[in-house]
């Protein structure tokens, strides 16, 4: 049983549980639950050397922050950290009342999780320009660099191949959205020696990582930076060229068109497109998805398409992208405002590896016996919430009678949207209004959620599938037609793409009765205001 903790320690249960939900927590599993529940409490198994590990585990800034939240668990961590020597018993009690914290609360509320990546915060919105002097949210590789108000993933030089990979991860629960420029633009083009054959290359990708690893860019030639090059196995081509490691998805621009062919990945298994424009195995300007690999193994073919237009455009008249990521496995892909991709489930591509629990974004190119520019800019990755409202009411009442409404507030995602406020003005031929909120699949009712009155505004946090009800009630107060709406709106830091389902109106008769008129409450209605 676990030890009851002085009442300063058990203050520290709130900064421990608001650092179990970070990034560093789920990151680097600070503390194993399986570790906790071994801890002996005798000298062949120190409490110290557990609480020890976990401590050195957590960064710097974490900690900056748990001293400001609570002095009593910043010293302890302090304590961890020094080790003095002479100091054991101290050390040791200062464990327990770590290690006790951390058991308390797993056993509270064991979904928060020890090491629960779907607990870790989103890094969303993202929005680099990349037209300052550095990305201090990217790891820039191979030949990556900042240029001119872009970055340049490959200059228009043989053999080049760079990445830009964003160094934040995010639960692969969470749904986002990458809008990005690019250019390809300069270089020289490769005939391979074939009449009627002769491009640039060869192109750019935009890809998706295992978050807990870290990569160099994929193959040059072929593999845009991502997949590997001349990897399938028997390939009597050159040596093979290692892909991204741990990668997960990568969407190839392919100007020079064999990101989708036999040379890259592990082949192409079917022909994509329903056919090659030519002998080779090449489809230039074309738009493909290859899956999950590691270095020289994996990275099949998916699924690709022509887009019916080139993938060249100067840095003037640079081009736009779209990625719809939905949190689920689906994937969208839109080019210049029309949808090339839509909707495709990458789990269930040819030998696609389970979905890793975080992810890491990264952009890659590549060049080879062709050669080009390929830049990219004004990169925003964001994170909608598509809020949504249903009012359901009374539909016929007669004077006197009471009136009903219901409001439904839902979450489709992809992100969370805590501290949405939902609006609805009872119009005031209703009198002696109530109403109450309740709240569904962790979803929570806040200020103004409860209350009298004809006028509602009220905070609520919503989480991808959670809901929240409004139950509202009053009395009519003459005959007419009575027409409310209620509606959401997000909060300032989320967007939602889909603002139609943000409002709803219901319509309620009222007849007359032969009953005389109830008179409105504390001054009622003005005459024929709100009646149609």
């Amino acid at each position: 049983m676990t030890r009851r903790l002085p009442a300063a320690v058990v203050t520290g249960s709130l900064a421990l549980s608001a650092f179990m939900s970070t990034p560093a927590f789920a990151d680097t599993a600070a503390v194993d639950a399986k570790t906790v529940k071994a801890v002996k409490h005798d000298d062949g198994n120190p409490i110290a050397d557990v609480a020890k590990k976990m401590a050195a585990k957590i960064t710097a800034e974490t900690k900056a922050r748990m001293a400001k939240d609570n002095p009593v668990i910043a010293a302890a961590f302090a304590e961890m950290d020094r080790g003095a020597p002479g100091n054991d018993r101290v050390r040791n009690r200062t464990a327990q009342i770590l290690v006790d914290q951390v058991r308390e609360l797993a056993a509270q509320n064991p979904t928060a999780g020890i090491a629960n990546k779907a607990a870790m915060a989103s890094p969303f919105p993202v929005k680099e320009t990349f037209s300052g002097a550095s990305a201090p949210d990217w790891k820039l590789a191979g030949s990556a660099k900042l240029d001119g108000g872009w970055l340049q993933l490959t200059p228009a030089e043989n053999d080049k191949k760079g990445v830009a990979l964003l160094q934040k991860a995010f639960p692969s629960t969470q749904g986002f959205t990458v809008e990005f420029d690019y250019a390809a633009h300069g270089g020289t083009k490769f005939s391979d020696g074939h009449t009627g054959f002769d491009h640039y290359g060869d192109g750019f990708s935009a890809f998706l990582i295992d978050g807990a690893k870290d990569s160099e860019p994929g193959a040059t030639g072929p593999g845009l930076g991502y997949s590997c090059a001349f990897c399938k196995p028997g390939d009597p081509r050159p040596a093979p060229r290692e892909g991204v490691t741990g990668g997960y998805i990568g969407v190839g621009f392919d100007e020079y068109g064999n990101y989708a062919g036999d040379a890259a990945g592990n082949g192409h298994g079917t022909e994509p497109f329903g056919g090659y424009d030519n002998a080779l195995g090449y489809s230039p300007d074309s738009v493909s998805v290859r899956g999950s690999g590691d270095k020289n193994t994996g990275f099949e073919y998916l699924t690709g398409t022509k887009p019916g237009a080139g993938i060249e455009g100067d840095r003037a008249a640079g081009k736009k992208v779209k990625l719809s990521y939905d949190g689920k496995g689906k994937l969208t892909v839109t080019l210049n405002g029309k949808v090339v991709i839509k909707d495709f489930d990458i789990t269930k591509g040819k030998g696609q590896a389970a979905l890793p629990s975080t992810l890491k974004l990264g952009f890659g190119a590549s060049t080879g016996g062709a050669t080009r520019n390929y830049e990219i800019r004004n990169v925003v990755i964001d994170a909608p919430a598509d809020l949504g409202m249903v009012k359901t009411g009374t539909a016929k009442v007669k004077e006197g009678g009471k009136v009903s409404y219901t409001l439904t507030v839902t979450n489709k995602g992809p992100a969370n949207a805590m501290g949405a406020m939902v609006a609805d003005t009872v119009p005031a031929p209703v009198f002696g209004v109530t109403y109450k909120c309740a709240a569904s699949m962790g979803a929570k009712c806040g200020a103004g959620s409860s209350g009298s009155g004809n006028k509602i505004n009220a905070k609520v946090d919503v989480p991808v599938g959670g809901k929240v009800t409004f139950t509202i009630t009053g009395t009519a107060s003459r005959a007419g037609k009575v027409v409310n709406t209620a509606k959401v709106t997000p909060p300032p830091t989320v967007t939602d793409p889909n603002l139609k389902d943000n409002t709803s109106t219901t319509t309620t008769t009222v007849d007359k009765s032969d009953k005389p008129k109830p008179k409105p409450d504390g001054g009622g209605h003005k005459p024929g205001h709100g009646i149609k």
